[in-house]
């Protein structure tokens, strides 16, 4: 009997109309369903290259679950900042909730795509998909 495998491919970027967390009107949005296990340890590990040193770490749901649970080997606890991680910040609605909600002290944020720069000048991002720092030359 032989064994085939099947693998669905789900596009990171896709155009379209959308409406993100904050209800606010998307013309694309990032897909990070498309990301596997090891795209989450690989952003953990280039995350830790830029990170100080945090305590605790915690998901905004459900976004940030996959890569929270990649960086709680690295919580140190001697350290005074709580990560807080999301997968993508176009506005920062779903992560500053989850941060008033929970009742997070002295929260530290990161996301892996960064879409507006100036909602977060307090975030440190991986990659920055922000459309208004293209230029035509």
């Amino acid at each position: 009997m032989k064994i085939t495998q099947t693998t669905v491919s789900i596009p990171l970027f896709k155009f379209g109309k959308f409406i993100g967390a904050s209800k606010t009107p998307l013309d694309w949005k990032i897909e990070c369903d498309a990301l596997g296990d090891d795209d989450w340890e690989c952003l953990a590990q280039m995350a830790m290259k830029i990170l100080p040193a945090f305590r605790t770490v915690q998901g905004v749901p459900r976004g940030g679950w996959p890569l929270a649970e990649k960086l709680q080997k690295f919580r140190t606890s001697s350290a005074d900042l709580n990560l807080v991680v999301d997968d993508v910040w176009t506005t920062g609605h779903s992560i500053r909730n989850f941060v008033s909600v929970n009742k997070i002290e002295n929260p530290y944020f990161l996301v892996v795509f960064l879409r507006n720069m100036d909602d977060a000048p307090f975030t440190d991002y991986l990659i920055s998909v922000n459309p208004s720092v293209l230029r035509r030359a």
